[in-house]
């Protein structure tokens, strides 16, 4: 009976009364009816009778934490209900600030978490070339045809390598002339990936084959736009280019490889191909068991014979292999981190501006938890209470928060000008569910525990012989620590806003003549077979030039862009006659322009003349040169009558003769260098695809359909399309430094009004805390004017402390916004010292209101009242 009675006193005391005499008996009972076995049965009765005591035990503590958290959540309710303002606000706060942190992690989750559409992704890899000094010094590209075949034929680590490289083709007939994107893929580049079409069949090796029926497969996309989503589209021709083509498959929904291709042409690298033009994209498939460093170092060794072999086109160049997950990430990627933990401290400031609402109130709140203790209330189901009525407004602030996510998440997919490429798919699925609730929970735990923690961390018979008077001033330092980090954090966001805002003003900037007003752009494709013949292509521009000069009020002219060295090859110098060419001088590539070209882009004739009717093919070489070049090239000299070889290393490029010096295209960069440009007439040097430029007056529609109609009547499978205002073509260019000035700014913005509504409620209580004080005072002679500027000088010491904290911190993290800020320094006094300004101003005004409630106190109703 000792041992019995031992396991009884586990038990709450309430359950003892009530079942002790019962367990006695039946412990009687059985010990009666075991009396008469062995010892084994006397320990299976005691074992039966310990686990009913540690059962009921249980059950009965279950039971009352239960009841007990169902009365916490009751009074939670009760008191939030009670404060209907400081709750509505808490809430929205708290929506708003899990609003932009779930946005921002869609972005993250879109790029890093989504799983991969391939199977078996940690075994495809991509391989690229990437160099130090050229092209933008560091970035990777693709390689050239050759390099591919050298890679695919000299490597043992993968089961496949297979090719693919980017373009855009006119289909038509039977559809309307479209210029859509498209892929030339090697025919088991879909295999690699592991994709099989959904209509039809994949390519074979012989429709890569010279001679061979000319074949493709299409997207989903342009099987609905173009076919309505027929099944029996399989085997259907349709004109690419303007030649046939014989569709063979429909690839799967949702899927665009490379990015945004939808369609796919068979591509047989030509081992003769330009080493120089590295725009083709290597996809590999480990072999099982090899990692990827030993690939990594088979391909590096082929790289450096590669330079060996071929020191005039890949010296400098090296070779990598990653993982195509880790590859797709990019900066874009990498800048949504970042921004994540900006919203990651805007949040922290929505804590801390919840948390100092909370503290206002602790006098009330000390009282209460107060006459709880007495009542036998251990301290941390006192903390309890807060806990869950934060937790309370922390679920409604989530749910909140979801739905200004979704929007976000639509406003952010809108303002991409961008083709986005189809891997990245801005959704909410259950990461971003769990991410928010996460978020939300971790939030409201936070505030609860600062907020209870302080509640109950004094004396609390005390308060009770105080009747509550003066809890809340012990909260002082800790609402002005609070207060001056959120203010640190908003001069954080509002620095790095800023410095995004100067870095987009001075990429939109044109001041070297640009005029963009009533200009129009759109592109010409010329694509297909005809269009290799450079005859074909003068004589078809010529005669649309024609058509093109009856368009009363437009003055139009055409323009192509030439690279004079493949993409991604080492820089190529200029050379000019009678002197060496300086470092940092030479262009890329040139324009060729029909005439009245610099006329309708813009730019000013600065010296000598520009292109006319006389620079035919059979007239002498000429050019034209941008004031940057000129400068650079020329040092000041004269230029007109100068002769330059744009190609040096083609043994058939001609000495041109510079014609005309021009104004700069992109104007001042302020900071970012300026850009060498070359021009050269169409007609000496034709080139696709055409960029069509018309301008008007700026009050006047552009005349876009007397243009296709132009346009059709010249060849009517071409098609005019990306069709765009001069400003918008800008806008693009510089989008994405925008779009994340946008999202700053909007970071900025919301915290900066929690700062008002932070900075007006601290002010607010402490001046309730002080009005008997303020009361004496005027009575006893004090100047109201004087107590104002108390309130303002407690408001402006605790803004100075949050401003030269936050001051620092914006040093620290202005540089991790990296290649966002063109041409702005990280440390910009403009917008750090505008920053702090901006925010001190803001604390004044939001104390102002308080500070004139401390100067109008009554000190007849204040005394009266005591």
């Amino acid at each position: 009976m000792r041992l019995y009675r031992a396991l009884l006193r586990l038990l709450p005391r309430g359950f003892r009364l009530t079942r002790e005499a019962d367990l006695v008996a039946l412990a009687r009972e059985s010990l009666d009816a075991a009396r008469g076995a062995g010892a084994l049965a006397r320990l299976r009765v005691g074992a039966a009778l310990a686990r009913d005591v540690v059962r009921q035990a249980v059950r009965l503590r279950a039971g009352r934490f239960a009841r007990g958290l169902a009365q916490d959540l009751r009074v939670a309710f009760r008191r939030l209900r009670r404060s209907p303002l400081r709750s509505t606000v808490t809430v929205l706060s708290l929506g708003i600030g899990l609003a932009l942190n779930t946005t921002v992690f869609s972005l993250v989750n879109a790029f890093y978490l989504r799983p991969s559409e391939f199977p078996d992704p940690a075994r495809l890899v991509t391989i690229f070339e990437a160099s130090a000094t050229q092209l933008c010094a560091g970035c990777s590209v693709g390689t050239s045809a050759p390099g591919y075949l050298d890679w695919r034929d000299g490597t043992r680590a993968f089961e496949r390598l297979e090719a693919s490289e980017e373009t855009a083709v006119v289909v038509s007939a039977p559809l309307t002339p479209e210029r859509v994107s498209a892929a030339r893929v090697t025919p088991g580049l879909f295999a690699a990936l592991g994709i099989a079409p959904r209509l039809g069949r994949d390519f074979a090796e012989a429709d890569a084959s010279p001679g061979a029926t000319a074949v493709a497969l299409i997207g989903d996309r342009l099987w609905r736009r173009g076919f309505g989503g027929d099944p029996g589209v399989v085997g259907r021709d349709l004109r690419v280019n303007g030649g046939p083509v014989r569709i063979v498959g429909v690839l799967p929904p949702d899927f665009a490889f490379p990015s945004v291709a939808e369609i796919w042409l068979p591509y047989r690298p030509d081992p003769a191909g330009d080493r120089s033009d590295r725009s083709v994209g290597v996809i590999g498939r480990l072999r099982r068991g090899v990692s990827i460093e030993a690939a990594r170092a088979e391909v590096r060794a082929l790289a450096a014979a590669q330079v060996r072999e071929h020191p005039e086109t890949q010296a400098e160049w090296t070779a990598d292999v990653v993982r195509l997950a880790d590859a797709r990430t990019g900066e874009e990627g990498r800048v949504f981190l970042i921004m994540l933990g900006a919203v990651a401290l805007v949040l922290l400031v929505t804590c801390a501006n919840i948390a100092a609402l909370a503290l206002g109130v602790s006098a009330e709140r000390a009282r209460e938890l107060a006459l709880r203790s007495a009542l036998g209330g251990g301290r941390l189901r006192l903390m309890r209470l807060p806990v869950l009525e934060a937790l309370v407004a922390g679920v409604a602030g989530g749910a909140l928060g979801l739905l200004g996510a979704a929007w976000g998440i639509s406003l952010a997919r809108i303002r991409i000008s961008e083709p986005v490429p189809y891997y990245i798919r801005f959704t909410i699925d259950w990461r971003v569910v769990v991410f928010c609730v996460v978020a939300a929970v971790a939030a409201a735990v936070l505030v609860g525990l600062l907020t209870g923690w302080h509640a109950t961390r004094g004396d609390l018979v005390g308060v009770l012989k105080t009747g509550g008077r003066g809890g809340g001033r012990g909260s002082g330092r800790i609402r002005a620590g609070l207060l001056a980090a959120e203010l640190a954090v908003v001069v954080v966001l509002l620095a790095c806003a800023g410095l995004l805002a100067r870095s987009v003003v001075r990429l939109a900037d044109d001041a070297g003549g640009y005029d963009r007003r009533g200009l129009t752009l759109a592109t010409l494709p010329l694509a297909g077979d005809r269009y290799e013949d450079p005859a074909w292509v003068r004589d078809r521009v010529a005669e649309l030039r024609d058509r093109l000069r009856t368009l009363p009020g437009t003055t139009t002219a055409l323009s192509a862009t030439v690279f004079l060295a493949g993409f991604g090859a080492t820089d190529q110098l200029v050379r000019i006659e009678g002197a060496p060419t300086p470092p940092q001088a030479s262009p890329r590539f040139a324009f060729a322009v029909t005439p009245g070209f610099f006329e309708a882009q813009g730019l000013r004739l600065l010296a000598g003349r520009a292109f006319d009717d006389r620079d035919t093919p059979s007239a002498e070489p000429v050019a034209i040169v941008n004031a940057w070049m000129a400068e650079h090239l020329w040092g000041g000299a004269p230029v007109v009558g100068r002769r330059v070889r744009l190609r040096p290393a083609d043994p058939d490029d001609p000495w041109r003769r510079v014609v005309g010096v021009v104004s700069d295209l992109d104007g001042d960069r302020r900071g970012r260098g300026g850009r060498s440009y070359a021009y050269v007439p169409f007609d000496q040097g034709p080139a696709r695809p055409l960029q069509l430029l018309a301008r008007t007056v700026p009050d006047q529609a552009p005349p876009v359909a007397a243009i296709r109609e132009a346009l059709a009547a010249v060849d009517p499978d071409e098609p005019l399309s990306d069709v765009r205002s001069a400003d918008e073509d800008r806008a693009r260019s510089v989008w994405f430094a925008g779009y994340f000035a946008m999202f700053y700014a909007a970071f900025a913005g919301f915290g900066l009004a929690l700062a008002v509504v932070g900075v007006f409620g601290v002010a607010a209580q402490v001046v309730g805390e002080r009005m008997r004080e303020f009361g004496i005072r005027i009575a006893l002679g004090a100047d109201p004017a004087r107590l104002s500027r108390v309130v303002l000088r407690s408001s402006g010491g605790v803004a100075l402390a949050g401003i030269l904290a936050g001051l620092a911190g914006a040093r620290l993290a202005a540089p991790l916004l990296g290649s966002l800020l063109f041409g702005a320094d990280p440390v910009d006094p403009i917008a750090l010292g505008g920053a702090g300004v901006v925010l001190f101003v803001t604390v004044l005004v939001a104390s102002a209101w308080p500070a004139r409630r401390a100067a109008r106190a009554d000190p007849a109703v204040i005394l009266r009242a005591d």
